[in-house]
């Protein structure tokens, strides 16, 4: 399965075309911002590009945002991501050793089985629903940005009528819509303070027979009521991650399983 490209390359693909279109000026004078400063505001591209709000409003539309707000989100959120790999790659450059590296692939092999031993029933569930349901409201919250984006944009490519946000009152409005054949799947923390998490409770209590799935991160089994069984279940066991690490990683583990499997079911 092909993997979306991510904003900086789609940039750059941009940059490549080499012309004096205002799309490439735009793109450039985004990624020259990206390098030179932490943070930057849509009036300083419109102002360095000599183009206008509208036209770089326009252009993050035809990347597929919704506007500036989304994309420059996604955009910072893409370049911590990089600057975390590029450190990450530089540290395990340093301690070159053959006995981390190894350590590293069998932790990773450890955590995919053990999460998809735990995991694969509402795996498969969450692939039937899917498949069923008419309308798919993806809605996750800041920490999963990147997972949630990625799941949202290959549900979009295996031709599913997908919608995804993780903003608060865009969350609302698309809860308003949905019907009883529409599926939400929350990709949030488990928290009960969480606004996302109890808003799309509440929806569930004015629409009972809609269907909803939690993605449900739980580092530990201990932490749970013993009449609270998440929907997803992580195995905290693996010394060289902390349980951050964990939960992520497992759900890019699931997540992809799910579109594998999806991609499996659309091709047979």
């Amino acid at each position: 399965m092909q993997i979306e490209k991510n904003i900086i390359e789609k940039l750059e693909e941009i940059v490549l075309i080499n012309d004096k279109t205002v799309k490439v000026v735009i793109a450039k004078t985004i990624l020259n911002l990206l390098k030179e400063r932490d943070d930057f505001i849509i009036n300083d591209v419109a102002n360095i590009s000599f183009t206008s709000v509208s036209s770089i409003t326009k252009f993050c539309k035809n990347l597929g945002f919704a506007g500036w707000k989304e994309f420059y989100a996604f955009l910072k959120t893409e370049k911590k991501r990089q600057l975390y790999q590029n450190k990450a790659y530089s540290t395990l450059q340093e301690s070159n050793t053959d006995v981390i590296i190894n350590k590293i692939i069998e932790n990773h092999s450890l955590l995919v089985s053990s999460t998809l031993d735990h995991n694969m029933e509402p795996i498969m569930n969450l692939v039937k629903k899917i498949n069923k349901a008419n309308k798919i409201y993806v809605i996750g919250n800041d920490r999963y940005l990147n997972l949630s984006n990625y799941f949202y944009h290959q549900l979009l490519i295996l031709g599913y009528d997908t919608y995804f946000t993780t903003y608060h009152y865009v969350a609302k409005k698309l809860l308003e819509k949905v019907s009883p054949t529409d599926l939400i799947v929350g990709i949030l923390l488990h928290d009960e303070t969480n606004y996302l998490y109890n808003l799309i409770q509440s929806k569930i209590n004015v629409i009972p027979e809609l269907t909803f799935t939690l993605i449900d991160i739980k580092p530990t089994v201990e932490q749970r009521n013993n009449n609270e069984q998440p929907d997803i279940v992580i195995d905290p066991n693996h010394s060289m991650m902390s349980l951050s690490e964990i939960a992520y990683n497992s759900l890019f583990i699931i997540i992809n399983t799910v579109l594998q499997m999806l991609n499996e079911n659309r091709i047979s």
